[in-house]
């Protein structure tokens, strides 16, 4: 209703999903994760950090690598090659 992404209720159900994954896993560290992914303050305080660090990530991302390069510095390494199909009968194969 406010025009806002649900980041925080998105963060949380994938870390609820994390959290029923870690729980099937066999182990009692994973099943120690698993419970603590369950409790809601953790939970949404992990969802907050974990979406503060990717949109930080993110921006230090788009403008360290695209703004820095050209297009033309981008594509320096393409391989430029020739081929040709090569289609051998079987009876001279015999």
């Amino acid at each position: 209703q406010q025009g806002a992404l649900p980041v925080s209720e998105i963060g949380e159900g994938l870390l609820l999903a994390v959290a029923g994954a870690l729980l099937l896993t066999p182990g009692f560290v994973t099943d120690a994760i698993g419970f603590a992914l369950l409790t809601p303050g953790l939970r949404s305080q992990l969802a907050k950090l974990v979406a503060a660090r990717m949109i930080v990530s993110g921006t230090q991302f788009s403008h360290s690598t695209y703004s820095s390069q050209s297009r033309s510095d981008r594509f320096d390494d393409a391989i430029d090659a020739e081929y040709e199909e090569v289609h051998e009968r079987r009876d001279q194969l015999k």
